[in-house]
């Protein structure tokens, strides 16, 4: 009479060891992630640079049929001679322009500082300085900090390489690279395995098509707005909005800030029509070059960026919140075609197919 009862239990204690076990395994999985996390971002990355440089390859080969190899030759000349080109042509007036833009943003947050100081809100708001003996107790984290922000700094200088070196090699042969992945995946899964990430890298490349063109449009828009208000630095304050629209939602945001801070130094005014040359050129953006995109390329919910962005801000730092974007198109085609197709049977459409 008893056999029963210890069979149940047998198998009870033999299903909490499996939790237990995988339990196990996923915090080991967790911690490593953490800690090669900045390696893996690198590798994504680099994978987004493959990603262009092969789309690049591809529209090439389409208009000049000489192969994979010899189009993205061609893309990465054409990619030499174009930046040798606007730096022979304009790179005087930008490297003057970005020297000028460090000296106007310092005199910009000493108008702010001073603007604050006239309100007792304001001085509250300020950070009080320190008195000398502070200083001098404070001397080793400071230096500290110091020496931290200059190896990130240089540490991001030294990444910049690494990740176009790792894209190019991705992008000579990327489906030596696929068929490896697959062979990671288990033979009866790896046709579905090879769909899902075929599917992942169509949804990027289009997610890069349009962020690409929205990038373009907004620095454009905005350096000419600038220009038209008479702002000075027009040229550079364009360039930073262009490449700071990479970062969909909070870029612009970012890029606005330097740009409001120079013309406050220039009067009330001035700023005024620079914020209204901001907010227009994101109006348009978002309301006729973004819905003209989208037509082809992937769209995503505005709360889902954020949301995203936040956390992997907290996570990985200013890297994370530049990568959220892809890796939530990344993260949608996984639970689209993994989870809803495969497992709740379900139809969707998945994210970048057309």
């Amino acid at each position: 009479m008893s056999e029963p009862s210890d069979d149940h239990s047998t198998h009870r204690e033999q299903g909490l060891v499996r939790v237990v076990v995988v339990f196990t395994v996923l915090v080991l999985i967790a911690l490593l992630v953490w800690r090669i996390s900045d390696a893996l971002l690198i590798l994504f990355a680099a994978a987004l640079m493959a990603l262009f440089l092969d789309g690049l390859a591809r529209l090439i080969n389409r208009v000049i049929p000489i192969g994979h190899l010899a189009s993205l030759i061609l893309g990465l000349v054409l990619i030499i001679a174009g930046f040798s080109g606007v730096f022979l042509l304009g790179g005087s007036q930008i490297t003057q322009q970005f020297a000028e833009l460090s000296v106007r943003l310092s005199e910009g947050i000493e108008w702010a500082e001073d603007w604050l100081s006239s309100y007792s809100w304001g001085r509250s708001a300020l950070i009080k300085p320190p008195e000398t003996s502070e200083l001098l107790s404070g001397t080793g984290d400071i230096l500290g900090q110091v020496g931290g922000a200059l190896f990130s700094t240089v540490g991001a200088f030294i990444k910049l390489p690494i990740i176009f070196i790792v894209g190019l090699y991705l992008a000579i042969s990327p489906v030596a690279y696929l068929h490896g992945l697959v062979l990671l995946i288990p033979p009866a899964k790896r046709l579905r395995g090879k769909q899902v990430l075929r599917t992942i890298g169509n949804a990027l490349r289009w997610w890069l098509v349009g962020q690409l063109a929205s990038m373009s449009a907004v620095g454009v828009l905005t350096g000419i707005g600038l220009w038209i208000v008479g702002m000075p630095m027009a040229l550079v304050l364009g360039l930073i909005t262009g490449l700071l629209s990479f970062i969909p939602m909070l870029g612009p945001i970012l890029a606005a800030i330097p740009a409001l801070l120079i013309a406050l130094t220039e009067g009330p005014r001035q700023a005024l029509y620079v914020g209204f040359v901001y907010i227009f050129a994101q109006v348009l953006e978002g309301n006729l070059i973004t819905p003209l995109i989208q037509k082809r390329t992937v769209t995503l919910l505005p709360a889902v960026l954020i949301l995203a962005q936040l956390l992997m801000g907290v996570l990985f730092g200013f890297a994370g919140v530049v990568l959220a974007t892809p890796l939530v198109v990344v993260a949608i085609v996984l639970i689209q075609m993994l989870y809803i197709q495969d497992f709740l049977g379900s139809r969707v459409k998945v994210l970048g197919q057309h």
